[in-house]
């Protein structure tokens, strides 16, 4: 199972493949695993880490968008979520809440 793979690289101090299948995760939908990779980084290396994850979101065309949403939120992207909600109606907004 790949949390237990995860967990086992968090435990090893194997970093590089602990955020590797972090990012797995958030594109698979899950929002744990963002908090648990930005907080393997200091602020300077997150501002260069982030963009990338926010682009393979962009990529993904329309799957698991919730996750990409609440990172938006998170990061107070105000323009970058007004463009999304504009170009989705209310019905793309909808899994925020």
């Amino acid at each position: 199972m790949k949390k237990y793979r995860y967990k086992a690289f968090q435990l090893a101090g194997k970093l590089d493949d602990q955020r590797g299948m972090a990012i797995d995760f958030i594109l698979g939908g899950s929002m744990d695993y963002y908090h648990e990779l930005k907080s393997t980084y200091d602020t300077k290396d997150w501002l260069s880490v982030y963009p990338q994850i926010i682009a393979l979101l962009e990529n993904q065309n329309g799957i698991f968008k919730d996750v990409y949403t609440c990172i938006l939120i998170e990061e107070g992207e105000k323009q970058k979520l007004l463009e999304y909600v504009k170009g989705r109606g209310l019905h793309g907004f909808s899994a925020i809440y």
